[in-house]
């Protein structure tokens, strides 16, 4: 039986928190947990962040990291 593969974005794999490989059962119900932001909404945030800096360069990876955290806590 083939199995699915979890979508992954620029390598790193993303599952839902708590989400673990069980093939037990077709009919699982799925969860409606926290979603992750996108790709666009973290880049959109992080251009936001540039911007509110003063569009300075040299704290991209920062910027990304923070839009990351803002949009998961939110």
């Amino acid at each position: 039986m083939a199995t699915r593969k979890p979508k992954t974005s620029g390598g790193v794999v993303r599952r839902k928190p708590g989400s673990a490989k069980s093939g037990s059962s077709k009919t699982a119900s799925r969860s409606t947990g926290p979603m992750f932001p996108t790709i666009e909404q973290i880049r959109l945030r992080a251009y936001e962040l540039y911007l509110s800096r003063g569009a300075t360069h040299g704290d991209e990876v920062e910027d990304w990291l923070n839009a990351e955290r803002e949009l998961m806590e939110s």
